[in-house]
């Protein structure tokens, strides 16, 4: 896995696998390839776009790709007073 800093909040992570079944056929190899590209926009919005190569001879003798892009929201909700401060946290305990 390497992972590589674009620009400010952009990242680059890549894996890289190799397997071979060295019992049945060991001269077949199953390559896999993923990479992730992770953006934040702002403190609300991020978004990812993954890419995945397999060549896998014993499923099907072609490339696979996957190409995936998520696009993601988050805001806190925030009264200005913790949760732990307040009084009618724990109303069910009897003290």
């Amino acid at each position: 896995m390497y992972k590589l800093k674009i620009m400010e909040d952009i990242y680059l992570t890549n894996t890289a696998s190799v397997f071979s079944n060295y019992l049945d056929h060991p001269e077949r190899l199953v390559l896999a390839y993923g990479a992730l590209l992770n953006l934040k926009v702002n403190k609300y919005i991020s978004s990812n776009v993954t890419v995945d190569l397999l060549y896998d001879h014993n499923q099907i003798e072609k490339t696979q790709l996957k190409q995936t892009l998520g696009i993601g929201f988050a805001y806190t909700l925030n009264n200005g007073v913790k949760r732990s401060d307040r009084k009618d946290s724990q109303w069910w305990l009897k003290k």
